[in-house]
């Protein structure tokens, strides 16, 4: 892959990386694109128990290849998917959730002043979800099953708003549910770079993947056969950056059960995907990969790209990533501290799939993003094309990564082109990467790819680890040297 010759000259340390890449004789993978399973399954108990027998599948690793998204048979949706020994994926430098939250846990501002999430124990029948809410004047909206926890997960509306704290407590009073919680919300934010025209597309354009080093690691992989989730808002899959990428869609708002080849086309997860799928002129960092782009969230401004979600879709998107297979999940997103998307995170960290998140754009003195902040997360801020920190990213001990996420080109529905900024951007690029070097290691774990990412990184900003750039911005080529001598 020559492409980028053209428009960059690297400098030595990325040709020294290349030169290793090349003659180490190593070639792009060979699999076929994976393609994903038509059912959704069964996943999470409040201080979960361990796994039994029945619900873990003693192997090496998740399945690779053609076998990639092979869903786990069940009723609702949701969950699944653990694979291999559920030890040490959740050390890390990120900011740990004792006991995965507590019942007095304050919450965010919720979705909807109706909704409460009630999480009943998986021994009991689907059907006692209904009975509860009949019980409690509520009507069933939405359900998915978390296996792994053996949990059923509810999402009800109240009939009678008004009386939400009394029938809040009562609900909590009642002795069958694991749990009960509010439905507090989540968002996509990213900003959009003012400007008189939208961009023509073109590769020199495209600062990122010469910042990155991309191009001596996409001449040996462009990451086919890897599973990766984006969950976001929907995606234009017929954009002409994206209709030669191996893109299948899931829309857990509708609550189809299939991944599909339509979606509805909206600005964030449009641009998630071009940033590692694009084809053509806008060129992903991870072109091959089998990306399954999971509709969580609805678009609210079409100019920005902002989208919102709530804990139960944004839980409900994770776990049918989990059931499908997924190596890398990309969480382009940010919110609260929150129960239920805790313990579903933890789910896809016990299934060893990297889980790759924004550290979000709320300012120097904000307080930690999550799912970004919780342990064993990587969680990304973004630089621009001079390595300095994006002006509105948040900052702490919990990030972990930088990558390029100033005016980033990405596509826009349904058939143009702009320019975002955000945390967002830089965190696609990480999945992106990491899709790449698992491609290269089937056998990588989440807690090594970071490792590895930490080490190869650039450092910015104060020597060492620190709160703005985490270990540094991310450098493919670096990465890669690293991959092989380790």
């Amino acid at each position: 892959m020559r492409w980028l010759r053209r428009h960059v000259v690297y400098a030595v340390p990325a040709m020294a990386a290349a030169l290793w890449l090349l003659s180490a004789g190593a070639t792009p993978a060979t699999a076929d694109p994976p393609s994903f399973g038509d059912s959704m399954a069964p996943n999470p108990p409040a201080d979960p128990p361990p796994p039994t027998p029945s619900n873990v599948i003693h192997d090496s690793g998740p399945p690779t290849g053609a076998d990639s998204f092979k869903a786990v048979e069940g009723d609702g949706g949701g969950g699944g998917g653990n694979f291999g020994n559920p030890g040490g994926a959740s050390s890390g430098p990120n900011i740990a959730i004792p006991g995965l939250l507590p019942d007095n846990q304050q919450q965010g501002p919720s979705v909807s002043p109706d909704e409460i999430i009630v999480v009943l124990p998986g021994t009991m029948n689907r059907s006692a979800g209904t009975a509860f809410a009949a019980d409690h004047n509520a009507t069933v909206v939405d359900y998915f099953r978390l296996p792994g926890l053996n949990a059923h997960v509810f999402l009800l509306s109240l009939k009678d708003a008004a009386q939400f704290g009394q029938r809040f407590k009562n609900m909590t009073q009642d002795p069958r549910p694991v749990w009960v919680q509010p439905n507090p919300a989540f968002a996509t934010t990213p900003s959009r770079k003012l400007s008189s025209t939208d961009p023509k597309p073109s590769i020199g354009l495209q600062y990122a993947l010469a910042q990155v080093h991309i191009e001596p690691v996409l001449d040996v992989t462009t990451g086919g056969g890897v599973p990766v989730a984006i969950v976001d808002s929907g995606v234009a899959v017929s954009h002409e950056a994206l209709a030669d990428a191996n893109i299948s869609v899931l829309d857990v708002i509708a609550k189809p059960n299939a991944p599909t080849t339509t979606a509805t086309p909206e600005v964030h997860g449009t641009a998630i995907a071009s940033i590692i799928v694009g084809h053509g002129q806008l060129q992903g960092i991870a072109p091959d990969v089998a990306l399954l782009a999971i509709r969580a969230f609805k678009e609210t401004d079409p100019k920005s790209g902002a989208a919102r979600s709530s804990a139960f879709h944004l839980s409900k998107g994770i776990s049918a990533a989990i059931d499908h297979g997924a190596r890398v999940i990309n969480l382009s997103l940010t919110g609260p501290q929150d129960r239920l998307v805790a313990h579903t995170v933890e789910q896809a960290l016990m299934a060893k799939i990297a889980v790759i998140a924004a550290a979000g754009n709320a300012g120097p003195g904000a307080p930690p993003a999550y799912p970004a902040a919780q342990a064993g997360v990587i969680a990304v801020t973004a630089t621009d094309d001079d390595d300095r920190l994006y002006r509105h990213a948040n900052r702490g001990p919990y990030v972990t990564l930088a990558a390029p996420g100033v005016d980033i080109l990405v596509a826009k529905p349904p058939k143009g082109y702009d320019y975002l900024s955000g945390t967002s951007m830089a965190t696609a690029f990480v999945s992106g990467l990491s899709a790449l070097m698992i491609s290269r290691a089937d056998d990588l774990t989440p807690v090594r790819l970071r490792k590895l990412l930490e080490a190869s990184a650039t450092d910015l900003g104060k020597p060492a680890r620190d709160p703005e750039f985490g270990a540094g911005r991310i450098d493919a080529s670096v990465a890669f040297s690293h991959l092989a001598a380790n």
